[in-house]
């Protein structure tokens, strides 16, 4: 039988103790986690007595959702909602109607993401128009980002 738990201790801290529910404490494992550690804990389970499995939001996903809160981006599909970035690895692909919303959402995520430490890395920035006729210039940081013809993502 394996049982997880998940304990609150002094000073902010959280442990997650994963092992046997039968009272023999000589297998199991443990996570202990800083503060902003355990908040950013969103879901976990015992796989074993000795293997705990734990999932934690992201800097990435907290900074796209204040993005796509302040900026209203992206585009329309299922159900009225919005799409406004696909996520592959450590790269995000904004989707956008224009170059002025592409615009506004990279400020925002500049803006966002030094809050919690993310940087954009204005060399490896792409940007690739689809349907626009002579699009303008996106800025990084006062940086003009580089356009490209095709994408080397295989969804893009």
């Amino acid at each position: 039988m394996v049982g997880v738990d998940k304990l609150s201790l002094e000073g902010g801290m959280t442990l997650l103790v994963s092992g046997r529910e039968d009272g023999i404490h000589y297998q199991g494992v443990g996570l202990l986690m800083g503060r902003s550690a355990g908040n950013a804990l969103t879901e976990w389970e015992s796989i074993d007595e000795r293997l705990l499995y734990a999932r934690f939001k992201s800097s990435h996903d907290y900074v796209m959702r204040k993005v796509a809160e302040e900026t209203n981006a992206g585009i329309v599909w299922k159900d009225e909602r919005k799409l406004v970035d696909l996520d592959y690895a450590d790269d995000i692909v904004l989707i956008n109607e224009g170059v002025d919303e592409t615009q506004r959402v990279l400020d925002c995520l500049v803006r966002e993401g030094k809050k919690v430490g993310l940087e954009i890395n204005c060399p490896k920035t792409k940007i690739m128009n689809m349907n626009i006729v002579n699009a303008g210039d996106c800025l990084v940081e006062g940086k003009v980002v580089e356009q490209v013809e095709r994408s080397w993502y295989s969804f893009v």
